[in-house]
């Protein structure tokens, strides 16, 4: 971003500039916390990475997953590491129907949620990796045997 106040008129800053400016094009985006810096709320902040395919928040403070949900494109999302603490809040994630590959680990929500693999392997049908494990033919069987239709219309609702 340093490059958006340099002066300089020449044609690479001029290309690089309109790169960095054009969000819209990106498909990779990597944002790990620092020891002092981490994003705790996505808010609107990634509305305009429209082709936004792999996204990595791991290590920051992460709450909620608001945020992520007009990301239609996107198929691989690290959140290592952060503050998920809930099904509600992996509910959200729904609408990222092409994800197949999610990282999890060492949210609360994966300790207090025994059922929280399950649930994702469910909801996201071509998810193929969920915390470094391969989502295999078993795991689809006990999430559709784990998740009837009744009972995931009652969990749906009760988010």
């Amino acid at each position: 971003m340093w490059l958006a106040y340099n002066n300089s008129k020449s044609a690479p800053h001029r290309m690089l500039c309109t790169f960095l400016f054009n969000v819209e094009n990106i498909q990779s985006l990597v944002l790990p916390g620092g020891y002092s810096d981490k994003i705790t709320h996505l808010g609107r902040s990634l509305l305009s990475f429209t082709q936004l395919r792999h996204l990595d928040l791991s290590r920051n403070a992460l709450e909620s997953l608001q945020g992520l949900e007009h990301l239609e494109q996107l198929e691989s999302l690290n959140i290592y590491y952060n503050k998920i603490s809930s099904l509600k809040d992996l509910y959200l994630l729904h609408h990222n129907s092409k994800l197949i590959e999610l990282d999890l680990r060492l949210n609360p929500v994966t300790h207090h949620e025994p059922d929280y693999r399950l649930f994702l392997i469910h909801m996201l049908l071509h998810l193929r990796t969920l915390d470094e494990r391969a989502v295999v033919d078993s795991d689809r069987k006990a999430a559709i045997m784990h998740f009837t239709t009744a009972q995931a219309c009652l969990m749906h609702s009760q988010m």
